[in-house]
């Protein structure tokens, strides 16, 4: 089997799974979630095909990432930070990425860009403290990337989950399956080896697509992706409407509705190129890239999130429905906007 088929059957198995998990019971769980990714070879998209990876191409990567979400948000979310810290961690030293591989074929890595603690030398070895917030399958996962301060300056620790305290996250509704939690460590000892330069130094001297860019386009397209199937759902239950209606009291406002949708479709749209576009050279240099590109995601998340909003603002049927599809969405939209916003903020502060 090629890469590119394995590409193609992964993403076929992961979509028709969620569909079904979808048609059964409106929302996927996170254990549902996690074992298909596991099956599915999803959760291995950007891993180094050394360890069972696919190391898939970018676009491909983001774009995929964008067709999970529009059926569900936790699972494009989850994919998308699982397979952006393996893309990470498998530009590492060989001796690390085989700490988390070797032993276990399926590990999974949850990353956290947000300095959320500090390094500490003590005699020896240093230690390691700290918080951090909104970490995506903390709930689930085998390792952790954290990003923690050093004499001034950010690094990456990779640290096993025994040595990490998971917690409840204080996070709004939405992306419920997506196992957020905080995670905290105090004084835990910590190798020369688990300690590495963050993303952005590293991404100074690497060939490939930089993690930071990889990160936000990623996360980004969680929103678009969501936003799209608000958009799809919206129109599928509004065509259902019509259909049953007969031109009823109900439905004489549909011109406006109409209207909305087509502007809604357009942002969404606009907000897709605007993450494809992201992925083009810059001519100014590596940081005005990133710079360049962290503005594109965080409009293009604005941007589809406002779109979705258009959607709920034209029709009041869906305000107050938690169980209905099209607010279950909505939700993963919103909450996966704040963190989109979390994270680039992060990004850039490193």
């Amino acid at each position: 089997m090629t890469k590119s088929s394995g590409v193609r059957s992964a993403a076929q198995e992961t979509l028709g799974s969620l569909a079904a998990m979808v048609r059964r019971h409106q929302a996927s769980t996170a254990a549902e979630i996690i074992a298909t990714l596991h099956d599915s070879g999803a959760g291995r998209l950007l891993r180094p095909a050394p360890y069972g990876g696919l190391e898939v191409d970018a676009e491909e990567f983001v774009s995929l990432i964008g067709d999970l979400a529009a059926l569900d948000g936790s699972a494009g979310w989850l994919c998308a930070m699982f397979n952006v810290a393996a893309y990470d961690v498998s530009s590492l030293p060989e001796r690390a990425v085989n700490d988390v591989w070797g032993a276990d074929a399926n590990a999974l890595i949850a990353p956290c860009y947000s300095a959320g603690g500090l390094l500490a030398q003590t005699t020896g070895d240093r230690m390691l403290s700290g918080r951090w917030q909104f970490v995506a399958g903390g709930e689930y996962a085998d390792w952790f990337l954290l990003t923690a301060d050093a004499d001034g300056t950010p690094h990456c620790v990779l640290v096993p989950r025994s040595a990490v305290h998971i917690e409840p996250a204080q996070h709004p509704t939405g992306l419920d399956a997506a196992g957020i939690r905080d995670v905290t460590v105090t004084d835990v000892p910590v190798e020369q080896r688990q300690i590495f330069q963050n993303a952005v130094e590293r991404a100074q001297f690497a060939p490939r697509i930089a993690t930071r860019m990889l990160a936000g386009a990623a996360a980004a397209a969680v929103v678009v992706g969501a936003a799209g199937g608000v958009w799809r759902t919206f129109v599928e239950q509004m065509r259902e409407r019509l259909a049953a209606s007969y031109g009823s009291e109900e439905l004489t406002d549909q011109t406006s509705t109409t209207v909305h949708v087509a502007r809604a479709a357009s942002d969404i749209d606009a907000a897709r190129l605007q993450i494809e576009a992201s992925f083009r050279p810059g001519r100014d240099g590596v940081r005005d890239t990133f710079r360049a590109a962290a503005w594109a995601h965080r409009q293009a998340a604005v941007r589809a999130r406002d779109a979705a909003d258009q959607l709920l603002g034209a029709s009041h049927r869906h305000a107050l429905d938690a169980s209905d599809q099209v607010t279950r969405l909505w939700r993963d939209v919103h909450a996966a906007c704040r963190l989109t916003i979390f994270l680039l903020d992060g990004l850039d502060s490193g």
